[in-house]
């Protein structure tokens, strides 16, 4: 009798054992799973973000290839630019457009350009997020440039709410105030037909967001927009970079002599 229930024991104790192994065993592979896709996972992770940097570095590459050719255009170095698709393989194609209206910042002391076809029509301008304030005044200084005959001719327009004015409002056109709108000022400037015309554009008292746009078929150029899609092998990443681009201009060196109330004589 005894030793029937010596072998019992000795079999509740093996059945014991063996389901604490198997449970033991369970958890070693439930952990070495675990950490087996965690490692998968922060691997994937790895190679997703290499893969996207890379993406991203082509897609610059596109944007300095067409800013490369911008340049070469603008400088004289060739004759005409391309627009459309100006690069394309099977990782990234790179485009340029002109643009016939404006949108961005333009600082104080920097002139912007906007090229016009020969043709009479108005431009709008609307410019400042904010409304003016004792700190922070704002104003346009507008310079139609064309030719005339066999000499250039230069009309300023000097542009500013009331609520901007540092002293008086002498001098100064009036611009139109709208509390609702994104752009808080605006005006808009008839101009007439002429040959070689353009537009420049200078802030007075500070920087400031602008937007131009003008009647069909009057702005030749505002700015160039460029736009470069890449993409990595097995397109696991994609990235498009747009940038917009102004025309180049020359400072405006004489324009203090407006800002200053005095007269430029021909």
């Amino acid at each position: 009798m005894m030793e029937y229930m010596s072998k019992n024991f000795s079999r509740q104790m093996s059945g014991q054992i063996g389901i604490i192994v198997v449970l033991i065993t369970a958890a070693i592979l439930t952990f070495g799973l675990s950490v087996a896709n965690r490692v998968v996972q922060e691997n994937k992770m790895v190679v997703d973000r290499s893969d996207s940097i890379r993406t991203f570095n082509t897609a610059e590459t596109g944007v300095d290839e067409a800013l490369n050719q911008i340049y070469q255009f603008e400088t004289g170095l060739d004759s005409s630019l391309n627009t459309g698709v100006v690069f394309e393989d099977d990782y990234n194609q790179v485009s340029i457009a002109t643009s016939q209206s404006f949108e961005g910042y333009l600082n104080q002391g920097e002139s912007l350009r906007v090229d016009l076809n020969n043709q009479a029509g108005s431009i709008t301008l609307n410019w400042s997020k904010t409304p003016c304030s004792a700190s922070q005044k704002v104003g346009l200084l507008l310079t139609f440039l064309h030719r005339s005959g066999d000499e250039y001719q230069s009309h300023y327009y000097l542009i500013g709410h009331s609520d901007c004015q540092y002293s008086s409002y002498q001098n100064f056109i009036p611009a139109t105030y709208n509390a609702a709108s994104a752009l808080k000022y605006s005006y808009t400037l008839a101009l007439p037909a002429a040959s070689n015309a353009s537009l420049y554009i200078q802030t007075v008292g500070t920087g400031t967001d602008l937007q131009i746009g003008g009647g069909v078929g009057l702005i030749s150029s505002a700015q160039y927009e460029i736009e470069s899609l890449a993409r990595s092998e097995g397109d696991t990443s994609n990235k498009t970079i747009e940038v917009s681009k102004s025309l180049p201009s020359a400072p405006g060196f004489m324009s203090f002599a407006l800002f200053s109330g005095g007269n430029i004589l021909k």
